[in-house]
């Protein structure tokens, strides 16, 4: 079963009402009537995410994912990280996305809106070729093709000028070759003579004050007449001298005919012309009567006079088929598919490209769009030598954010020459980092190139830097210019056009983030799954977050010369800042923006009031911890709510290797009440692993299942003591405040050994008379219990549930103000407490009495994955054996025996050994008052 792929190029679907107009929107969402379309399937007890439209509507970095479909069946299989491929054609990109985001000045002169661009706005011909047609030459089809209308003249200065088209591939690409195909010899003919050019899309008029159409340079032509040759391949890496290296640089191809062998193509049989007047009779060439001359030569005379002729003096009659001059594909081999095109649409920030310079009025960040729009003709200028020789370390810094995460193994800029500016950097470097932070909170770069030389090449006008290096995870890039006091020319400008990052695999990571889920009813989420393939070094993570409710935004717009603009003003004047026309539903801004938009302006007409719905960040938790089940992971975000928001991410450590993501399904029922708040009183420790009274006050906001069962699981560092046993008490929020008589409200309770595979202090679990709707329902529980904290503390997990119900799912106790959240401060940061040797002394004489010496203790204050080790030496300090224990979590209680022998398992000589306890790994900057203890132990026999 083959599949194959196609890339997201729209990325995040744009609606309406994902515009950034209001600073507390983050995401749009779809209108509730469309949700189950265009998001998810819904059953019974659940939403299921596993059709190719349902992601459609998901959040991702445009064109970072690509959907693999079966071959065979259409069938949609997942989603998969996009493959970033080198030595790719052109023309086979999305060339209308690039011409919009580059518009031509050609197009932009005759007024065409870029919102209005087809494919046909990069072609251009001569007089009397269709544009239609030469979309043929690149549909990657050999059985379609472009035919040449030739003039009626036939003069080659008129053919030339004629029989020709142009393509704007939309924007700059280093070409290493371009490839002609023609029509095989059934369906058509080579061009007879032809030239092809390329232009980087620069006009003379920008270099010397010529003409404003581009510069078109040779980079072939056909001069011997050709009748065979149907594939060509014009090698442009031979023009990588500086003198010539603007014809590898191509914004434009242009293919021009410049002759034809016309109705003179082929000489057939009379039989092979009468059988092609009978079936293509538009094929069919002349027919040539011929005179034979005493010499034998032949020469062509008019049918009248080779009628006439007698005997030896009569010619053969010579029959033609018409040239079929066809050429079926065009191919613009370029270096990669370039992963600098796109940041702009990558990043919303408006920061995702900064030039910084260290200068006395201090840095600059600007947004630099020059050097991704794919336009020579735009530059930025990096200042050379401002010629202030009392700082002769300047910097200039070009830093970019990509948008998403990449393999990059190769580097290009291009830098126009203009007048008594440089072509060359001189001393400059390049680095990227992944994202990942040093001590500092820094980012952690890799310098994969740095030159130092002082040199300044002023040699144009174009110049093309290529770095290569061992590809690198890139999620940032930083350039930095090198500069030195031994550059002597004030004001010597490097102008900087393009920039591409070129590399080849599937990207290390990849998110995407569902629209706004609206949950029927009143649910309660029990659960996520997702179905991935997840090849070994690859994984998918998936989040959650939820929230209280959508927001609906309304943009208002009037009507100038029949087209929508955006509304600000009684005037009704034009503007293009979205928060001017902009407002959320319901508040003075939204009814003051309809008041304005009913108002005649000045030739304007009353517009559209659109109107979507979105996500605002104050109404929505904090994205969950990565849930680790796949099968079934239970929901952490707080719930029941009725908008949920879910987060994939797709890695891999190896480019030739990707996941694939292929459904995503949220499971959920009916709540025990409409929502549960707790609060834990102390929520501040002094003192570590010691018994701690604690109480938990959960409030009952509204029942619908009932509950009939608790469950507390402690944050990581926390036992939970089940002496003396909890007490679990019902009543009104008043009754239960600290200091009431709550004798009366005792609810009676019992518990429930742990589950199987976990240890005491690991959960606590009650079950206790069950709390139904109807009749006195009481406002809160308080539970008073017992705990034990080792750590610096975490969330304490609080769930309820409704055993005999449906499924039985536990409800997640909710949290204000983080007052769930138990810390530790004690005065002084211990890290072991009441470590003991026992027995005093042990004979590991094999008589099964007193063979072990434990050493035993409680580890403090220290994270998850932390080991401990147990060293020995004899007094001497040679070293003698190393008990080391690792867990999960490393505080609480630790025993760890020694048996008397040595690392080579023999037993050692009596006498007294000294024992070292320390952490595994470092302790630096910790705080802690000893990271190690030493004892003594005796062995005796």
């Amino acid at each position: 079963m083959r599949s194959n792929v196609k890339v997201e190029a729209e990325g995040t679907r744009m609606r309406k009402g994902r515009r950034l107009c209001v600073p507390a929107l983050l995401l749009a969402a779809t209108t509730l009537s469309a949700q189950e379309v265009e998001q998810y399937r819904l059953e019974t007890g659940r939403i299921i995410v596993d059709q190719e439209e349902h992601f459609d509507s998901w959040m991702k970095a445009p064109g970072t994912i690509e959907a693999v479909v079966n071959d065979a069946t259409g069938a949609f299989e997942g989603l998969r990280p996009r493959l970033w491929r080198r030595g790719t054609n052109a023309l086979q990109g999305d060339i209308v996305a690039d011409l919009v985001r580059n518009p031509p000045k050609r197009l932009l002169d005759a007024k065409v809106d870029p919102a209005e661009f087809t494919i046909l706005h990069a072609v251009e011909t001569g007089l009397r070729n269709s544009k239609e047609e030469v979309l043929k030459v690149f549909d990657n089809s050999l059985e379609t093709w472009w035919e040449p209308v030739f003039p009626e003249s036939r003069s080659s200065d008129v053919v030339g000028a004629e029989a020709f088209f142009t393509i704007d591939i939309g924007r700059i690409v280093l070409a290493d070759k371009i490839v002609l195909k023609f029509a095989d010899e059934e369906n058509g003919d080579p061009f007879l003579l032809f030239d092809v050019f390329t232009s980087d899309g620069v006009n003379p008029k920008s270099r010397a004050g010529l003409s404003e159409s581009p510069e078109y340079l040779r980079v072939f032509s056909m001069l011997q007449p050709n009748k065979t040759q149907r594939e060509f391949e014009i090698d442009l890496t031979r023009f990588d001298n500086n003198a010539e290296q603007e014809k590898r640089l191509v914004n434009y191809i242009k293919i021009v005919a410049t002759s034809s062998a016309y109705e003179r193509g082929r000489q057939v049989t009379q039989e092979e012309y009468e059988n092609l007047r009978a079936i293509a009779p538009q094929d069919t060439g002349m027919v040539e009567h011929t005179r034979r001359l005493s010499s034998g030569a032949l020469i062509e005379v008019d049918r009248s006079v080779g009628e006439g002729l007698e005997g030896d003096s009569q010619g053969p009659i010579r029959y033609w088929q018409r040239e079929r001059p066809r050429l079926a594909e065009v191919q613009v081999w370029e270096e990669g598919q370039d992963m600098f095109q796109g940041v702009q649409e990558r990043c919303t920030t408006g920061g995702c490209i900064t030039l910084t310079a260290k200068v006395p009025g201090g840095p600059t960040a600007i947004w630099q769009k020059e050097l991704l729009d794919g336009n020579l003709e735009t530059q930025v200028p990096f200042d050379v030598d401002p010629g202030i020789s009392t700082q002769p370390d300047l910097l200039r810094q070009l830093f970019v954010d990509l948008g998403a995460m990449f393999w990059v193994e190769s580097y290009r800029h291009t830098i126009r020459m203009n007048i008594g500016h440089a072509a060359t950097f001189g001393p400059w470097s390049l680095d990227f980092s992944d994202g990942s932070k040093d001590p500092n909170g820094d980012p952690n770069w890799v310098r994969v190139h740095s030159i130092e030389q002082d040199v300044i090449n002023t040699q144009g006008p174009t110049r093309l830097e290529s770095v290569d290096f061992n590809r690198v995870k890139a999620r940032f890039m930083r350039l930095e210019y090198l500069q030195s006091n031994k550059l002597s020319s004030p004001g010597n400008d490097v102008n900087v056009s393009e920039v591409q990052l070129l590399g080849e695999g599937f990207q290390p990571q990849v998110t995407l983030v569902s629209d706004a889920i609206s949950l029927p009813g009143s649910s309660n989420l029990v659960s996520i799954e997702w179905e991935a393939d997840t090849p070994p070094g690859t994984s998918v993570s998936v989040r959650t977050r939820t929230g209280t409710g959508l927001d609906e935004l309304q943009c208002f717009y009037k009507l100038f010369g029949g087209k929508q603009r955006p509304l600000v003003g009684a005037d009704g004047t034009p503007e293009s800042v979205d928060a001017d026309f902009c407002a959320i539903s319901g508040t003075d801004k939204a009814a003051e923006l309809a008041v304005t938009h009913e108002k005649p302006g000045r030739g304007a007409k009353v517009g559209d009031i659109t109107t979507s719905v979105f996500v605002d960040e104050a109404k929505f938790s904090t994205w969950s911890e990565p849930y680790t089940d796949q099968s079934g992971s239970a929901i952490t975000s707080p719930s029941p709510r009725p908008v949920l928001l879910i987060s994939a991410t797709l890695e891999s450590d190896d480019p030739d290797v990707h996941a694939t993501l292929k459904s995503v399904t949220l499971n959920f029922d009916e709540p025990v009440a409409n929502r549960l708040v707790g609060s834990l009183t102390p929520t501040r420790v002094e003192r570590l692993a010691i018994d701690q009274a604690f109480s938990l006050v959960v409030e009952l906001d509204t029942l619908q299942l009932g509950l009939d069962e608790l469950l507390l699981l402690p944050p990581a560092g926390r036992e939970l003591m089940r002496e003396p046993e909890p007490i679990l008490y019902a009543g009104t929020l008043e009754q239960l405040q600290d200091g009431q008589d709550m004798s009366g409200l005792l609810r009676a309770s019992n518990l429930i050994l742990p589950r199987e595979g976990t240890a005491v202090g690991d959960s606590l679990h009650l079950s206790f008379a069950a709390i139904e709707d109807g009749g006195s329902v009481p406002e809160a529980i308080r539970l008073e219990f017992t705990g034990r904290l080792f750590s610096p503390g975490g969330r304490l997990q609080a769930q309820l549930r409704n055993s005999q119900s449906t499924g039985a799912n536990w409800q997640r106790v909710d949290q204000e103000r983080n007052s769930l959240v138990l810390l530790a401060q004690p005065q002084h940061k211990e890290l072991f407490k009441d470590l003991a040797i026992v027995p005093a002394a042990f004979t590991p004489n094999g008589d099964d009495r007193n063979e072990e010496r434990t050493v035993s203790f409680t580890l403090l204050s220290v994270g998850v994955d932390t080991g401990v080790a147990v060293e020995i030496y004899d007094l001497s300090g040679r070293f003698v054996r190393r008990l080391e224990e690792q867990r999960e979590d490393s505080t609480g209680s630790y025993a760890i025996p020694w048996n008397g022998r040595d690392a080579a398992g023999d037993l050692v000589a009596p006498g007294v050994y000294a024992v070292r306890v320390q952490l595994v790994g470092a302790t630096a900057g910790s705080g802690l008052d000893e990271v190690e203890q030493l004892r003594t132990v005796a062995v005796a026999y």
